[in-house]
């Protein structure tokens, strides 16, 4: 899906174009503030991850064991089950890594839309469910519910010592990225 705009004037992305972007701002600002990062002769692996079911948190452990050269840069994962069941491996690799989490969110897995009555059927369950989305007490119960998950999942890599940012699509997110690592480089400097 291509970008579009919507009423309110608003630029509105797809979650693809979201993780694009947001990787190569996020690699730009951390080449600005890292004054030591050279391409050649590191001989540093860096390895990134989609996904943090059993097998790729299996993986993940090994590859971190397998040599000290070896860096997890990049780990995601679209259900937050598995990123909370990944604490242990997660504060592991924080020990050993520069562990960075970036929350990427949609405003519809906040709020649900007046749509009327809808049919959704789980992907992987087959069970089916119908929701009225023109009921307030619905759509601010699901609103609480995820406020809630985030604010858990925040929780999550604080506890595990691990530096978040939440970012949005709906919102530009260019320079929160750019002063969230200037922060994080600043309080590193510092000691």
């Amino acid at each position: 899906m291509a970008d579009s705009k919507h009423a309110m004037g608003a630029v509105s992305t797809t979650r693809r174009g979201f993780l694009a972007s947001s990787a190569a701002m996020a690699g730009a600002a951390t080449l600005t503030v890292a004054q030591s990062a050279h391409a050649a002769g590191s001989g540093t692996i860096r390895v990134g991850m989609i996904g943090a079911g059993l097998r790729c948190r299996g993986a993940a452990v090994d590859i971190m064991k397998a040599s000290p050269d070896v860096r997890v840069v990049a780990m995601c994962d679209v259900f937050e089950d598995r990123a909370k069941n990944s604490r242990t491996m997660l504060k592991q690799a924080n020990r050993r890594h520069d562990v960075v989490a970036v929350q990427i969110t949609d405003r519809y897995e906040l709020e649900l839309p007046v749509l009327g009555r809808l049919v959704l059927k789980d992907a992987e369950t087959g069970e089916v469910v119908e929701i009225h989305t023109g009921d307030a007490r619905k759509r601010g119960g699901f609103a609480e519910r995820q406020a809630k998950a985030q604010a858990e999942t925040a929780r999550l890599f604080r506890s595990a010592g691990i530096d978040s940012i939440q970012l949005r699509t709906d919102q530009p997110y260019g320079a929160a990225l750019a002063k969230f690592f200037e922060t994080r480089e600043k309080r590193r400097l510092r000691g």
